[in-house]
């Protein structure tokens, strides 16, 4: 996701550790969007991104939304976290992969509240 998460901080984490994979953040982002949203616009600032997550459809629901967001920006910033200081990266499909299932516990750990039992339903389908 350029110009989004201090895309600076992972031009000199990657700098750092002599690899480069700018476009991880992005893929990253894509699959999310995917499940959520079939216009998949990536954010280029936080206003956008905060704007996105408080909107509502009945696709994605907001609590649904912020669920994501939180979650993405974890794995995102534990990306960058390994670039910086074990100059290692993490395949975007494992990134996605180990956000799914953080996602679905979050989910999972909520169903039976107000407003929450559809929420597995439409992060799967």
């Amino acid at each position: 996701m350029q110009g989004f998460l201090s895309l600076k901080d992972l031009e000199c984490a990657q700098a750092k550790s002599g690899k480069s994979d700018l476009g991880s953040f992005d893929l990253v982002w894509k699959r999310v969007l995917s499940r959520l949203d079939r216009l998949q616009i990536l954010f280029q600032t936080w206003e956008d991104l905060m704007v996105w997550m408080t909107a509502s459809s009945v696709i994605a629901p907001q609590i649904l939304r912020k669920f994501v967001v939180q979650a993405t920006i974890f794995h995102l910033w534990r990306q960058r976290n390994n670039i910086l200081h074990n100059q290692r990266l993490i395949p975007p499909d494992l990134i996605f992969n180990m956000l799914d299932r953080d996602i679905r516990n979050i989910i999972n750990s909520r169903r039976r509240r107000k407003g929450c039992e559809i929420l597995m339903q439409l992060w799967l389908r």
